[in-house]
């Protein structure tokens, strides 16, 4: 197993740092390493990577103060996660919001609040000052998703007064999802690389001293993950201005079982996230009872899952017709046809593979989970991983322990971990 490394002392007092390596599984619960004594500025970026991913990266996961519930799955009961339904969570259960025991991790004043976000085509949200002298961290969000994906990771980015090392995160929407839903097609993973290399290069030329001072850094989940692949591959020279990339839970292209096709194997993996497309609700609160009952957010705070509900509903229009879809009530801001036009580049690995190579080349970390959309099977199975892992051993693979797709970026723990490995590709710049 590789652990992340840090040099002792110099006789500055500082701790000085070599490139972090990340482990290919990350640890299970131990006695907490959380707690260390404060580094020079200049070193707690990697300070903080190495307490994050030495330390027990599971032990911040949701965690009720009530009594287990008896019924509650083995595995919610081992890892001491609060089983009640999402939707009956509440503060004299002691599970209500937050993460450990209905606490939230410290941020920045502010940093919690994002602001709408417009680029040269695209729209989406912003966390931060772009004007400040930190690096840029721009994340891309999954097939059926928008910017708000980002709500736990991004604060977290940001909450480091100390070192100041992120200044801004900006997330945004794909063509066809949230603010760019109304743009045109040709959807597919070549157009929306395309938009993002563009948005990426016009932030890179805005700002002056971009580089070891100002670097910025591109995540991508799911979906988003595929694109920054597809866009390493049609934009090399953009991936030379970038301090690095992080891909979580996506990128590798995915395989349809025996006698499916790709759309039929993205239409049964997607389920409720897809099915919801083509719901009209009769109002937001109907549309979050949706959220709040999904298997794969049970373990997520609630303002999380609330900030994300808030972005992925709108009342709708005919402008947000696939086909006619009828006015009135609220829709899911998301084109079914853009969606079912990307589905089917998941599964080409000509589109993607060229870019995972370069990406390789420059020790990517690209995080997995155990468990899937719905939390069942992964996105990936392990022999695929391997199979990926034998090829371009330069992509540094770390599964995320506890986590599925989405909790993968909304759990407490888990998005700490998904922090760290950005932090990571920063410091290592």
């Amino acid at each position: 197993m590789r652990h992340a490394e840090v040099e002792g002392p110099a006789d500055d007092g500082a701790l000085h740092l070599q490139r972090p390596v990340l482990p290919e599984v990350l640890p299970e619960p131990q006695a907490d390493q959380r707690q260390v004594q404060p580094a020079a500025p200049g070193a707690a970026v990697g300070h903080r990577l190495v307490t994050v991913i030495s330390g027990d990266v599971r032990h911040v996961f949701h965690r009720c103060r009530g009594a287990p519930d008896a019924s509650a799955p083995d595995r919610s009961r081992a890892l001491g996660r609060c089983s009640r339904p999402l939707q009956d969570r509440n503060e004299a259960h002691g599970c209500g919001k937050g993460g450990a025991g209905g606490q939230t991790a410290p941020v920045l004043t502010g940093a919690r609040t994002p602001q709408p976000w417009r680029g040269h085509a695209l729209g989406g949200l912003r966390w931060g000052d772009l004007d400040d002298g930190g690096a840029l961290v721009v994340a891309v969000h999954g097939i059926t998703a928008n910017a708000a994906a980002w709500t736990a990771v991004a604060p977290r980015l940001l909450r480091d007064p100390a070192t100041a090392v992120v200044s801004a995160v900006v997330a945004p929407e794909l063509r066809g999802r949230g603010a760019s839903r109304h743009l045109p097609g040709p959807w597919g993973l070549a157009q929306h690389a395309d938009d993002v290399a563009a948005e990426v290069t016009a932030l890179l030329d805005s700002r002056p001293g971009t580089g070891r001072d100002r670097p910025v850094a591109l995540v991508g989940h799911s979906m988003g993950a595929f694109t920054l692949a597809a866009l390493a591959g049609r934009h090399p020279d953009l991936l030379g201005r970038l301090a690095g990339v992080v891909l979580v839970d996506g990128a590798l292209p995915l395989e349809a079982p025996p006698g499916a096709t790709p759309r039929e194997a993205a239409t049964a993996a997607l389920g409720p996230a897809l099915a919801r497309l083509q719901q009209t609700f009769t109002d937001p609160a109907e549309h979050r009872a949706l959220w709040a009952g999904h298997p794969a957010l049970q373990d997520v705070p609630v303002d999380v899952v609330d900030a994300y509900a808030a972005r992925d509903i709108s009342p709708a229009t005919p402008q947000d017709g696939d086909g006619g879809r009828p006015s009135g009530g609220w829709r899911v801001p998301v084109s079914g046809e853009a969606v079912a036009q990307d589905m089917a580049d998941l599964y080409e690995p000509a589109l993607v593979a060229p870019g995972l190579e370069l990406l390789a080349a420059r020790d990517t970390p690209l995080l997995t989970c155990p468990r899937g959309l719905d939390d069942g099977a992964p996105l990936y199975a392990p022999a695929l991983v391997r199979r990926w892992r034998d090829r371009l051993p330069g992509l540094a693979v770390v599964e995320v322990p506890g986590t599925n797709h989405y909790s993968v970026l909304f759990a407490d723990a888990a998005a700490d971990a998904v922090t760290a490995a950005v932090l990571s590709t920063l410091a290592a710049r």
